[in-house]
């Protein structure tokens, strides 16, 4: 559905189109190259000992924190452009498996995005998301897997 003859630029509507950052500096990309490449930019990141010395642990740099937010932008904007140009499929899908409900709810738990910067964004309107727990239910109901993996590593 999305290709780079339908998606020609990386837009969630006519008022917000966005350039890709994974080039060094910001270039146009189709939106489908815009997901592969920002996928990518992160996952090489997120794999970086700069930024996240280990996977388990609490002192994650200030560096690293600026990378979640970042990430969590851009992989948004791929979630808006989703919902505004391919909205059957995108609701298809999320009514399945609920990716991008799931996303928000990990990005309000961890305040991945400042209120401020998401209310810039073109939104995805809440009823199309489905409601999922609070931090407090989720833990309740799967408890914390980053505190527990923890202390298994650090044998507490």
């Amino acid at each position: 559905v999305c290709t780079s003859d339908t998606c020609p630029k990386m837009q969630a509507t006519d008022q917000y189109s966005y350039r890709c950052a994974a080039h060094g500096e910001p270039a146009d990309c189709n939106a489908m190259n815009y997901a592969t490449h920002t996928i990518d930019d992160f996952t090489k990141v997120f794999q970086t000992k700069k930024f996240f010395p280990s996977r388990y642990g609490s002192n994650i740099p200030e560096q690293a924190m600026q990378q979640y937010t970042s990430c969590a932008r851009r992989v948004y904007r791929i979630f808006a452009h989703a919902y505004h140009h391919h909205q059957m499929e995108f609701e298809e899908f999320e009514n399945e498996y609920c990716l991008c409900s799931r996303f928000m709810t990990f990005v309000h738990m961890y305040n991945l995005i400042p209120k401020a910067h998401l209310k810039a964004e073109a939104q995805i309107p809440a009823e199309v998301l489905l409601p999922l727990p609070s931090r407090k239910e989720w833990i309740d109901k799967v408890g914390d897997k980053v505190s527990d993996a923890k202390s298994k590593n650090t044998g507490a």
